[in-house]
């Protein structure tokens, strides 16, 4: 009988460590969700720029002879460069640097765009001498 009693009082303490355990962690799991949800909203404010720069150089590319202008948001920790045939944009997520390469078939003349403060910016696409200018205007 006392070993039933020795078990059961062993498997509630065990069950007892356990929800206090549990119970310290809980805050943490919700900081870890969201981290992701920053992370990922990081992520897709710099896929929507690269998007909307890309389909401006395409539409641009198709269409040379309209000047384009188009007021875009410049997300905080990204660097662009325009050179030769290609467009470079890196970007600082979480400590880590990432890189997304475009290649056009015009050329560029070169561009680099280092840390330019997160706001609206006039994205200004031009010809000059059969090269792609690309501009962000300040709006101020």
């Amino acid at each position: 009988m006392t070993n039933l009693l020795e078990k059961s009082l062993i498997t509630g303490f065990g069950i007892f460590i356990l929800i206090l355990f549990l119970i310290l962690i809980a805050p943490f799991f919700q900081e870890i969700e969201e981290y992701k949800e920053s992370e990922k909203d990081d992520l897709d404010d710099y896929s929507n720029f690269i998007n909307k720069v890309n389909s401006a150089i395409n539409y641009f590319i198709n269409n040379p002879e309209e000047e384009y202008i188009e007021k875009i948001e410049y997300p905080e920790n990204i660097n662009v460069t325009f050179t030769e045939n290609y467009a470079i944009f890196d970007f600082l997520i979480d400590g880590k640097v990432y890189s997304k390469t475009l290649k056009y078939d015009d050329q560029f003349i070169h561009k680099s765009y280092c840390d330019i403060p997160p706001k609206t910016y006039e994205l200004i696409i031009t010809l000059n001498s059969s090269l792609l200018y690309v501009n962000f205007r300040n709006l101020d």
